[in-house]
């Protein structure tokens, strides 16, 4: 963690907490926050949300979803790649 960049730290954790909040993986709610999404200025709401890839929810067994991953540090896929890994989804 000595080469972190201090900022992916906070990054990661909006990732998650927006995945939790919504229940969608970051890069799906990421849709309509565009400017021409249906919810432009959401990233403004709850704190600061992020709308691309690396934040994805976890599931249980029975499909019900039970906490979020968030990662950041790399490219926005790269980063959903991880985060879907660690989420047991890929």
């Amino acid at each position: 963690m000595a080469d972190v960049i201090p900022g992916a730290i906070d990054v990661a954790f909006k990732k998650a907490h927006t995945a939790s909040l919504f229940r969608l993986d970051t890069d799906e709610i990421g849709k309509v926050m565009r400017p021409d999404g249906m919810a432009y200025t959401l990233q403004f709401t709850n704190g600061g949300l992020i709308g691309f890839g690396g934040g994805v929810v976890i599931y249980d067994n029975t499909a019900h979803v039970i906490g979020a991953v968030g990662v950041s540090g790399a490219t926005p896929s790269i980063d959903n790649q991880i985060a879907l890994s660690a989420a047991g989804r890929k």
